[in-house]
């Protein structure tokens, strides 16, 4: 399926397992660049090969719990800094 959204950037949480690794596999798959968090490093580097063998699209793991404020804030900058800014409601790019 083509969605149309190849080349955009997308941040996925609670990405190592479940539902946030199928949603970051399928935007993957549509040529998104991810960046995926989750709390536990293993199970998060493990998860973003997985992802960038499936897929051959580019993944960035950071480490993040997401109920502290500056862990999302770094989570965020990563992605920023890695794929650059993006869209924002009513923004496009």
């Amino acid at each position: 399926m083509d969605l149309g959204i190849a080349g955009k950037r997308a941040i996925i949480c609670g990405a190592s397992k479940g539902l946030g690794k199928a949603c970051a596999e399928a935007l993957a798959r549509e040529g998104v660049k991810v960046t995926i968090a989750a709390r536990h490093l293993a199970k998060l580097a493990e998860t973003a090969e997985e992802i960038r063998k499936a897929t051959g699209s580019r993944v960035t793991a950071v480490v993040a719990d997401v109920t502290q404020a500056e862990q999302v804030q770094r989570y965020v900058q990563t992605a920023i800094d890695r794929y650059g800014q993006g869209s924002a409601r009513g923004i496009h790019d």
